[in-house]
């Protein structure tokens, strides 16, 4: 990403509630189950393009630029891109009815799910797993600054106020981490990563 300001990225702990913790771990556990529909459907959409007669067409054709196209023509149709798998995941959350998070994050996780099935896909990597209750969801990030809000005095998660440490800075990307195992209790085990375009000094 190019900038014309100085950049920094920082980590800080949440201050959370009881009723904040839960919700915050509702919100992953949902993401959790968002990136297991969208895998789920991509890995579907996969082994059918893999059967189909198009695919075995195309595998028949000598190597070189045409048959590269026509894979990646075959493949964009079966909406086998990084923004089909966005669109997935969003369909997938509007499709379950809940507002656990919103749809700049639902992108980010078919974002995340194409990057795994892109490595899969072009045999950079093996099949990629879906995550089990145990593993989760390693952090919920957005687009952009419309659901993971971050303000002086809080950053705001779908409209869950959080508390974390006053910045006198520009929010540019935000990213909620959990950290696994649960730490110990009465201490938060979610995290805010944030990059930031600095306007002026940090402050406490």
């Amino acid at each position: 990403m190019s900038v014309t300001t100085p950049t920094f990225v920082i980590e800080f702990a949440l201050r959370v509630n009881d009723q904040q913790n839960r919700s915050l771990t509702q919100k992953f556990e949902f993401g959790r189950m968002l990136y297991n529909a969208t895998l789920g459907t991509a890995l579907g959409r996969l082994q059918r393009m893999r059967e189909s007669e198009q695919w075995r067409q195309v595998c028949a054709m000598p190597k070189g630029k045409e048959r590269n196209k026509r894979f990646s023509e075959l493949q964009k149709s079966c909406g086998l891109t990084e923004n089909g798998l966005r669109t997935i995941a969003n369909n997938h959350r509007k499709a379950s009815g809940r507002n656990d998070i919103g749809a700049h994050e639902a992108q980010c996780i078919g974002r995340t799910v194409w990057r795994a099935l892109g490595r899969y896909l072009f045999k950079d990597a093996g099949k990629p797993r879906f995550k089990s209750f145990t593993r989760g969801l390693n952090s919920i990030e957005g687009t952009d600054n419309h659901e993971i809000m971050y303000k002086p005095e809080r950053p705001v998660l779908c409209s869950l106020p959080l508390t974390g440490i006053a910045f006198w800075a520009t929010p540019v990307c935000l990213t909620i981490s959990q950290k696994r195992p649960m730490p110990e209790r009465q201490k938060s085990p979610f995290t805010s990563q944030e990059m930031l375009e600095v306007e002026g000094s940090v402050v406490s």
